[in-house]
């Protein structure tokens, strides 16, 4: 998930000032992911954050892609949080409640454990979701960005939140459009717009 592109996001946020460059680094990032998703067969079921990526992009053809990815089997057998959490991000974009419900009982289930217990916060935020509740998101998402900005790599730690900002530009993207009142989440990189042009990879068919 971490790499020079999501870096260079941060770069463009905080010093340059520049949203839409930020977009298309997040866009290269994501996509350098589905390529070793689709043509290696490791996982993007390992953390939460590269779930998110696509939807920091608001690349459309891209998050759609990613709707159909799926853990690999050793990943399922394994019920790590992860498969859980990522799961739960495809329910609330494509509004399935039924699964998202299930989702939300597994992470619960795990929220107690080492790993676990640094991602209590998100039954908060997916039940916002769930329930429809602006403040419980508002709340989730804040608690979850303050527990997790020391487990950020690097300069990340005094910048940017990523799983944070991802799960708040979801939000946005669900149509609740707010101020976190977070200097950890960029609240200008949260309203949703495209870009007409993403540079993409020459070894990888771009989304359609």
């Amino acid at each position: 998930m971490f790499s020079i592109d999501t870096l260079m996001s941060t770069y463009c946020i905080f010093v340059e000032n520049n949203i839409d460059k930020a977009k298309s680094y997040y866009y290269e990032a994501a996509l350098a992911n589905a390529y070793v998703y689709e043509r290696i067969r490791p996982d993007i079921f390992n953390v939460m954050a590269d779930i998110l990526l696509p939807i920091l992009s608001d690349n459309e053809g891209l998050i759609k892609r990613y709707l159909g990815y799926s853990p690999a089997p050793e990943m399922e057998k394994a019920e790590r949080i992860f498969v859980y959490l990522t799961k739960a991000v495809q329910n609330v974009e494509v509004e399935d409640i039924e699964s998202l419900e299930i989702q939300i009982d597994e992470i619960s289930r795990r929220s107690k454990s080492p790993l676990g217990k640094h991602f209590i916060d998100t039954i908060d935020i997916f039940n916002g979701f769930l329930e429809k509740n602006e403040h419980k998101i508002f709340l989730g998402i804040n608690a979850f960005q303050k527990k997790m900005q020391r487990h950020q790599i690097g300069l990340m730690k005094d910048y940017m939140g990523v799983e944070a900002t991802g799960l708040a530009k979801l939000a946005w993207r669900k149509g609740f459009e707010i101020d976190f009142k977070n200097k950890f989440i960029p609240q200008a990189l949260l309203p949703i717009k495209e870009l007409e042009h993403y540079e993409s990879f020459d070894f990888f068919k771009e989304p359609e």
